[in-house]
């Protein structure tokens, strides 16, 4: 039993390991993008008007990674980094590989823990 307990652990973190140093693959509007470089991460966008954008993007200085902004008439302008033109109701980003299909941000390690419990009641 501690056997499969230490190849469940080792497994999950296998899998997180698998993805530093290689581009982020993200949602586009068309299906499935590969960034084209390591300082890309995940955006998602939903516009006033209902229309919604995905992709690869440049990290917003405005607000950190693996966030969202909602509304952006409060987010402050001034900041000295590239302004918000379009009014949006969310814009999230993110740097796990598909993060980008929600508004929210995907489950990481917690989303784990039912198939681990599962491997571990084995």
């Amino acid at each position: 039993k501690m056997a499969r307990i230490m190849l469940s652990i080792i497994a999950i973190l296998a899998l997180f390991s698998i993805q530093s140093g290689e581009c982020l693959e993200c949602y586009t509007n068309n299906g499935i993008e590969t960034c084209q470089d390591t300082e890309t991460v995940c955006q998602k966008t939903e516009f006033i008007n209902g229309e919604v954008s995905r992709g690869c993007s440049k990290a917003y200085s405005q607000f950190g990674v693996n966030e969202c902004i909602y509304d952006n008439e409060n987010v402050d302008v001034n900041s000295g980094a590239v302004n918000f033109e379009d009014k949006f109701k969310a814009r999230c980003q993110c740097d796990e590989d598909l993060c980008n299909s929600g508004m929210g941000l995907k489950m990481s390690l917690l989303s784990l823990l039912p198939i681990a419990t599962y491997f571990v009641l084995m």
